[in-house]
């Protein structure tokens, strides 16, 4: 299996990475704006079409099976006082580049036939919070893109969004400093270790019946 993740510097991707990486049935390709060691990473500056076409190249012939999008951008924001330069920065982080650079592999035909793509997604498109309101409404967008995805790409290509509720890592720490009084603790947020666990097991499903796959709290695959 060829697995390509984008976004890969994210805390979450990172501790992925080390837990399947060892496996012999799976290639992992990384692409981030930032560098890294890892092997197969690919660094790119910005996803504009020409830095996407030279990392079509750097790859040659090779297709994949799996693509995992973890991009994300999150900043205090409220309506009542619009902010037009954050709310195109969170837009474009969260929705715009994920659907960009699916396209792209779909365009230059670096999918192979029945592909899945996984996009990662946040309980915040569920909720109502002051102070969220960007964020929220980006990946309640996301949200909406795979049902339509999967509707036009019936029988090609499946779409599938994990929708994570708080993860127990350092920008949940951040989000609290964000919004006072509004979490009680790291405690009650989803463990690292059995995030990543669920992880895995959705990479290695065959099939995916839910377009949207929920980890918040108690959660069974």
């Amino acid at each position: 299996m060829n697995l390509l993740i984008v976004g890969s510097s994210s805390e979450i991707a990172i501790e992925l990475i080390k837990k399947i990486k060892k496996l012999k049935q799976i290639k992992i390709y990384t692409l981030s704006r930032k560098k890294s060691s890892l092997r197969n990473h690919y660094y790119i500056k910005d996803y504009n079409e020409r830095n996407l076409i030279n990392f079509k190249k750097n790859l040659k012939e090779i297709k994949f099976d799996k693509i995992i999008f973890f991009n994300g951008y999150q900043k205090f924001s409220v309506l009542s006082f619009i902010n037009i330069k954050l709310i195109n920065k969170i837009f474009k982080i969260n929705f715009l580049i994920p659907l960009q650079i699916w396209s792209f592999l779909y365009k230059n035909q670096m999918l192979k036939n029945n592909s899945s793509s996984i996009f990662v997604g946040s309980i915040a498109a569920e909720l109502n919070e002051v102070g969220n309101a960007y964020y929220s409404l980006a990946k309640a967008l996301l949200n909406k893109s795979v049902y339509i995805l999967n509707q036009e790409q019936k029988r090609k290509h499946s779409f599938c969004l994990i929708s994570l509720g708080m993860v127990k890592n350092n920008m949940s720490k951040k989000m609290i400093n964000n919004f006072p009084g509004k979490f009680k603790n790291l405690n009650s947020f989803i463990d690292t270790k059995v995030m990543i666990n669920i992880f895995r097991k959705i990479i290695f499903s065959k099939k995916l019946d839910k377009p949207i796959i929920k980890i918040h709290g108690k959660y069974k695959i």
